[in-house]
Order: structure tokens, then sequence, then C-alpha cells
């Protein structure tokens, strides 16, 4: 009777450490899964946080007095873009002019670092009009309608590096508008003229 008795409690505390074990395991499993999950969800957050906080430089065709096609570079992120770095692919000679100091790809934002772009900094390079694009010049095309601008820079030690392909058919049948800038420029222009033609005979 007694061996019995001792058995019985015997199997009992030999079951409640196997179902203690069981527990423990089932616990640190759970745990596991839950820190790694926990993990993710903090990595996630970091980079969403960092895509949400990083400089973008963006580039765009934009017109200037209407008949203008421009070069706009552009920090349009939320923080300065250090080391930044442009190459155009292609020579580009403004306004169709065959010479060095109007070639785009030696401009000193195209052989130089930019130490910092800050927010919203903008560069614009006049291209040319667009009766100019695709002109040759002793069998080379200057101004051509197609080309690629690579663009490097840091943002808290992480490197950027993207490509931009800059296509300017589409803006050949698109309309064209002056804009009050525009407007205001000549109105101070003129005005300007004026003065000077009074003043001139004044004296």
């Amino acid at each position: 009777m007694e061996y019995l008795e001792l058995l019985g409690e015997t199997w009992v505390t030999g079951l409640s450490t196997i179902i203690l074990a069981f527990t423990t395991i089932i616990y640190a499993t759970l745990t596991f899964f839950i820190a790694l999950s926990n993990h993710k969800m903090t990595k996630q957050v970091e980079l969403q946080t960092q895509a949400f906080l990083r400089p973008v430089i963006s580039i765009n065709i934009i017109r200037r007095q209407g008949v203008i096609l421009s070069l706009k570079i552009s920090n349009t992120g939320n923080s300065p873009a250090s080391n930044v770095t442009l190459n155009i692919d292609k020579n580009f000679f403004r306004f169709a002019e065959h010479k060095p100091d109007s070639n785009i790809k030696n401009y000193p934002a195209f052989k130089f670092p930019i130490p910092q772009l800050a927010v919203n900094d903008e560069l614009i390079f006049d291209l040319c009009q667009g009766f100019n694009f695709d002109i040759e010049h002793e069998g080379e095309i200057i101004t051509p309608k197609e080309f690629v601008i690579t663009t490097s820079y840091l943002y808290l030690d992480k490197k950027y590096d993207e490509t931009h392909h800059i296509d300017i058919k589409p803006y050949g049948t698109s309309l064209a508008y002056k804009n009050n800038t525009d407007h205001l420029e000549n109105i101070a222009t003129y005005l300007k003229s004026i003065a000077g033609n009074n003043n001139s005979s004044a004296l």
C-alpha cells in the first residue's frame, strides 16, 4: 500500500515536472516570437522614419518665359543632402552654342561635389528653346533630347545613388505659357528702360 502511494506521488511529481517544462517551452517560444515581431516592427518604423526624413534629389524639366526648357535640380526631401555629385552622360550646349562655357557638363555643379544641398534648394539650368533641340555640329548632337543624369549623396552616413532618365520629346507637343513671374520681370525691365530714358533726357 505504501509502495503504491509512493508510486502515485512520484508519478504526480513527474507529470507536474513535465507539464511545467512543457509550459516553460511554450512560454519561451511565444516570448521569442513576440520579441522577433517587435524587432521587425521597430525596424520597419525606423525605415519609414528614415524614408520620411531623408533628402530626395528631384530632377524636372520646367518652362521659362514660355519657350525655354530648363533643367531643375532640387532637394524635395525633408533633410539636407551632403556631398552631392551630379553627372550628365552627354555633352549639352545651352541654346545650341558650341563653345566650352555653354556645355552643361563643364559647369561646376557637374564637375565638383556640392558640400550640401539644403531642403528646397534648387539649381536651374536653361537648356534651349524647342526648335534648338537635336542640333548637330560636326557629327555630334549638341542639344540631345534624351540624356541621363546620375546623382549621389549622403544622409546619416548612408549613400544614395540614383539615375534620372531625361526625355525632352513629350514636351514638344505640350502647351507653352508664361507665368506671372515672367510677366513681372518683363514689366520691371520695361520700367527700368523708361527710367533710364527719362534720366538721359533730363541730362
